[in-house]
């Protein structure tokens, strides 16, 4: 038999290598379908179990992720709010820039939040800047500029505009508790293991997600919260409804969707967008937001605290993610902003 210009010993090595290759990819085909039937029954075992115990299960797993995620993370975010409040016919916008950061080995906390209200082309350069330590205290920065009010320890502190608030939470708190610096770990645990009821609870069949219901409050007013924890997030809450319920009747519903992604190569999923929705029922008040998170977490986010010596704290973070300081004009006018802000609280102290 001729094989033209291919030696009986060549086709003999190139037909052993196809075979070698056929049984190394039917290895490795047996070796994902080994490791897909162990899934598989990993998820069977799993529903065998109470559906309230696989909700707990569910929701003390995401408490554990942002317990890990915040032990040393930095992230820079930027949020778009616009409502509607229908007693005045009036829609009022904002837009929010928020930069966090938190190193549990050194045990310090830094968050920074600048609000911009009404027209874009007209945006307030003052930032709000917090750092804490264990050894100081809390510290306060009003402004990045050079006449920026600094309050130091030992200093009667004003009371922050906003509380420190790891924005992973948001994924499942509503907006009163993200409103009032509740959105966080003990708002939780209160709200659904400690005081709530569980209502019912099951996987999806085809996605894999779970969702759990469950109710929270006695008397006239009480909450219904609703998780559904998706498969490809690892089982985190990709949407998250609440309804508050009043005399019997809904009052106020808010509804958040999250993206999670992992960045940096790290092993633990992140938020990158979260969108919401909260309503009054009676149709008063519409509001809706979407935020978008860059996150370092990890070995990427910074260990050393922001140098107190700084006007700016947030110069190294602004460095980590990319963005520009201010210019000599922001800086020209922050202080002109902050000027009107001294002379006022020295009338009111006089």
């Amino acid at each position: 038999m001729s094989l033209g210009f291919i030696s009986r010993g060549t086709a003999l090595v190139c037909l052993l290598r196809v075979v070698c290759c056929v049984v190394v990819a039917g290895i490795g085909s047996t070796e994902a379908q080994t490791g897909a039937i162990q899934v598989r029954d990993a998820e069977i075992d799993d529903e065998k179990k109470p559906n309230e115990d696989l909700a707990t299960e569910k929701l003390l797993n995401f408490l554990d992720t942002c317990a890990a995620v915040e032990r040393d993370f930095a992230c820079w975010s930027e949020s778009r709010i616009v409502g509607v409040k229908v007693s005045t016919d009036s829609v009022f916008s904002s837009h929010r820039v928020r930069v966090l950061a938190a190193c549990e080995q050194e045990k310090w906390r830094f968050w920074s939040e600048r609000f911009t209200t009404g027209q874009e082309n007209l945006p307030s350069p003052h930032w709000m800047q917090y750092l804490w330590d264990a050894r100081s205290g809390r510290q306060t920065r009003w402004g990045v500029a050079e006449r920026g009010r600094y309050f130091g320890k030992g200093d009667e502190q004003p009371k922050p505009i906003t509380e420190y608030c790891c924005p992973i939470y948001q994924t499942a708190c509503n907006r009163s508790a993200q409103l009032t610096g509740n959105a966080n770990e003990r708002y939780l645990v209160a709200l659904i293991l400690e005081h709530g009821t569980f209502l019912e609870g099951a996987y999806d069949k085809k996605t894999r997600d779970f969702f759990a219901v469950w109710s929270s409050g006695k008397g006239a007013i009480t909450m219904e919260v609703e998780m559904h924890f998706r498969q490809k997030y690892g089982h985190l809450p990709g949407k998250v409804v609440y309804t508050a319920i009043q005399d019997g009747r809904r009052s106020i519903i808010d509804a958040i969707e999250s993206e999670w992604e992992k960045v940096d190569g790290a092993e633990l999923f992140v938020p990158t967008k979260i969108t919401s929705v909260s309503e009054n029922c009676n149709g008063s008040r519409h509001v809706e937001s979407e935020e978008k998170i860059e996150w370092k977490t990890g070995s990427q986010a910074p260990d050393e605290i922001p140098s107190q010596e700084d006007n700016d704290w947030r110069v190294g973070f602004c460095e980590l993610f990319g963005r520009e300081g201010y210019s000599e004009q922001g800086k020209r006018d922050e202080r002109a902003i902050l000027r009107g802000v001294a002379e006022v609280t020295a009338n009111n102290d006089g």
